[in-house]
């Protein structure tokens, strides 16, 4: 099923290599997938207090780049600070 969130483009330099994008139906959702993590942020919170959520987001962070991953940020090239970025300066 395809939902036409995210456009992928072979890159013309590198034909190995796929560049993905969000579409205008994406980028449109983007800002409810903000809205919910702002939203489990505070269940987090309310859950095991804000401390402790901290460490908890540090702790997710360190795990994610242990794995190999990286923030969204960071990946797509940004140079504005992702909520991950954000989260895992502070541990």
């Amino acid at each position: 099923m395809q939902c036409c969130y995210i456009l992928r483009e072979v890159d013309p330099e590198e034909r190995r290599t796929n560049t993905l994008q969000l579409t205008e139906k994406g980028r449109a959702l983007l800002s409810d997938v903000h809205k919910a993590w702002r939203a489990v942020d505070k269940i987090i919170q309310n859950a095991v207090g804000a401390e402790n959520a901290e460490q908890l987001a540090s702790l997710a962070f360190m795990l994610r780049d242990a794995l190999g991953g990286r923030p969204p940020a960071k990946a797509l090239g940004a140079g504005k600070p992702h909520r991950a970025d954000v989260g895992a300066r502070k541990g």
